[in-house]
């Protein structure tokens, strides 16, 4: 039961097409283009009010479309009033101490973020300050990327993966049982 943090990294890698090769005996070198280009997205599940940790934009639950950062991100359904910020010493920083349940079904259920079709890095943080013995199994598109329960030594589970988009979305949802995203 937490924040969750997102991270999405993708490089690209495109070569243009050679010239014609000139009349002659000479052979032109291929002429190649290296782009690379990265999309970062670090969102913390947090109450509006929230302050919002450096680096990272605000998800206070709304259904999903355009939001801050010029990112498209949300929910299935409108999320709000599950947010919650503990303002606990326990927790590690702002990240970890403010979080979004993640049912396993109906409202609420899906998280969505718009990307291009890729590969890419995603990282996700479950838990609670508060509450132990929470299980977090989420999965990130239908792959499961964590998987435990929390215990009072180990308050926060991560877990992070190699991730396929191929329909322009990140999709997370829980595996079973009520189960948070977190930093």
């Amino acid at each position: 039961s937490r924040d969750q943090s997102v991270q999405a990294r993708r490089r690209v890698t495109a070569a243009r097409r050679p010239p014609k090769r000139p009349a002659g005996p000479v052979e032109p070198l291929e002429a190649r283009v290296l782009m690379s280009a990265a999309v970062t997205a670090h969102v913390n599940f947090q109450p509006a009010p929230a302050p919002v940790p450096a680096g990272y934009v605000a998800d206070a639950g709304r259904a999903y479309g355009p939001a801050s950062g010029g990112l498209t991100y949300g929910w299935n359904a409108a999320h709000t009033a599950t947010a919650v910020d503990r303002n606990l010493a326990l927790s590690k920083d702002q990240r970890y101490d403010t979080f979004n349940t993640l049912p396993t079904s109906g409202a609420g259920s899906v998280w969505e973020l718009a990307l291009p079709n890729g590969v890419y890095q995603v990282h996700v943080v479950c838990g609670d300050p508060a509450q132990t013995g929470r299980v977090c199994k989420v999965n990130v598109e239908n792959v499961l990327t964590v998987n435990t329960t929390t215990t009072s030594t180990a308050r926060w589970a991560e877990g992070t993966k190699t991730i396929t988009v191929a329909d322009g979305r990140l999709t997370i949802r829980a595996r079973t049982a009520r189960s948070s995203p977190a930093a």
